[in-house]
């Protein structure tokens, strides 16, 4: 190891940008999160200070600087648990529409007080992303910036 660089991990992530752009990016993780006990998940990454995040293109080898607030969506396949709740309580399932036509379908899984349990209620948490767990056991970060329309859908 060089002596002024810090331990990362990579994961892989399939990124769309607002403007329908993207691809397949490897994304450097800490080994310990800033916020909280534990790794860095994509999740802190995701919603951390600062507008620019490295990332090395896996098509290019390539490093980039992703701008956070232009990540439309982050997917990232075999995650087991939801990044943004330990133990879902309430699940519904959701199509979310962006710009572009482009949908992202998963379900929600969050426990909120029983008084603020609803979808909406989980919608308005602060926190700029929304974890949607796909049937294909992708979990899909959105950028709720990015949402002009979220439908509710039957499970």
């Amino acid at each position: 190891m060089q002596p002024l660089t810090v331990p990362k991990r990579t994961v892989e992530a399939e990124i769309v940008l607002c403007d329908g752009s993207g691809g397949r990016f490897a994304l450097f993780l800490s080994e310990h999160a800033s916020r909280h006990e534990g790794p860095e998940e994509v999740a802190d990454l995701l919603e951390a200070d600062g507008a620019f995040l490295p990332a090395r293109d896996l098509a290019s080898g390539r490093i980039a600087f992703l701008r956070r607030d232009a990540i439309a969506v982050a997917a990232l396949d075999g995650v087991a648990e939801d990044p943004f709740a330990l133990a879902p309580a309430e699940q519904h399932a959701l199509e979310a529409r962006l710009p572009g036509g482009r949908t992202v379908r998963g379900v929600v899984s969050y426990v909120l007080p029983p008084d603020r349990a609803r979808v909406l209620d989980h919608l308005n948490q602060p926190g700029a992303f929304l974890a949607l767990h796909g049937d294909d056991g992708v979990v899909r970060l959105v950028a709720k910036r990015h949402v002009a329309r979220l439908d509710a859908l039957e499970r």
